[in-house]
């Protein structure tokens, strides 16, 4: 019984593997195709940005985190949805402003979207069993993380830098929305199949 209870997590960390990687990766070489002066400085003031977005959302989600809402399967996929979002804008923008706007965000989602992940994982398994199914389920998300990596190859390696990397963001959002918005279909019509 409890495979099917993790099969939705499973997905999940292996559709967040896959989507990531071109924010890991090439977010730096993205900015900078959109604007490339004084690029040093703009940088480092969007990875602070970025990076005290996650510090703050987190902040409030903690505050919150005890309340039964908070907790709930569709708060988690209400947030991974708000991510794929603002993935998607982040891949289309063609200006600095709302590029940087769309990353900061996304990613402050996304802290807090992966922590409601790992808090309703914990919930459901065993105390006993709990460290070998997390390291269990971490180790096979990494297949998404290993096919992102030969997707990215393939992208960058058939075309332009500039068109490469604007094509694998619109991808990647496109594809993480498409994604995560299945997941959140499957999930519900399994719940109401379960409930019949």
């Amino acid at each position: 019984a409890r495979t099917p209870i993790l099969l939705p997590f499973v997905a999940a960390n292996i559709v967040l593997q896959f989507s990531i990687q071109p924010l890991l990766h090439y977010w730096q070489p993205f900015f900078a195709q959109l604007d490339g002066s004084d690029l040093p400085a703009r940088l480092g003031e969007i990875f602070a940005a970025y990076c005290g977005a996650s510090i703050l959302f987190s902040f409030a989600f903690a505050r919150v985190s005890t309340a039964a809402w908070a907790r709930s399967k569709t708060t988690t996929l209400t947030l991974f949805l708000i991510f794929a979002i603002f993935y998607y804008l982040f891949g289309h923008a063609t200006a600095l402003l709302p590029a940087a706007v769309f990353f900061v965000v996304l990613q402050g989602t996304l802290s807090v979207a992966r922590t409601s992940l790992g808090i309703r994982l914990n919930e459901i398994l065993p105390s006993k069993h709990r460290a070998a199914l997390l390291s269990t389920v971490g180790l096979i998300s990494r297949v998404g993380m290993m096919s992102a990596l030969a997707t990215v190859g393939h992208f960058l390696g058939t075309t332009s830098t500039a068109e490469g990397l604007t094509s694998l963001m619109r991808s990647f959002g496109l594809g993480t929305f498409l994604a995560l918005g299945l997941l959140a279909l499957g999930t519900a019509l399994s719940n109401v199949l379960r409930k019949r």
